[in-house]
């Protein structure tokens, strides 16, 4: 089963300080090591599981984030750093505890970055 986020529901918006750098100045340039996606496989109803996501800043300029929201009832439990230096990386962990038992699911969790290209990273 598959549960998508309401399209009625308002969509919150980032906050000006993730504003990206001005065009002609150094960018930052996110990455997902490893991809936005990960299978937390078969779950029993009121266990819970984690899952690190990498992110590292591939630009010129510092990388802000910021958490978003989620489509369920998984949690961004932690955003180790809400700014990376270019090189650095930083881990973004996402919580799910299924409430029900269904054969499948898939939810996101939204993260929004200063990068001109990709201002809205969803984690599946």
């Amino acid at each position: 089963r598959s549960t998508v986020p309401d399209p009625k529901m308002p969509v919150a918006q980032a906050s000006l300080a993730l504003e990206p750098p001005p065009e002609g100045a150094p960018q930052p340039k996110v990455t997902v090591v490893g991809g936005t996606s990960h299978e937390f496989g078969y779950m029993q109803q009121g266990t819970k599981q984690s899952h690190v996501f990498v992110f590292r800043n591939d630009g010129q300029s510092p990388l802000k984030l910021e958490k978003g929201q989620t489509s369920c009832t998984c949690t961004i439990s932690a955003v180790a750093a809400n700014e990376i230096p270019p090189g650095g990386t930083c881990n973004v962990t996402l919580e799910w505890e299924p409430k029900a038992e269904f054969p499948m699911f898939r939810q996101t969790a939204t993260i929004y970055t200063n990068d001109r290209t990709q201002q809205t990273i969803n984690l599946e």
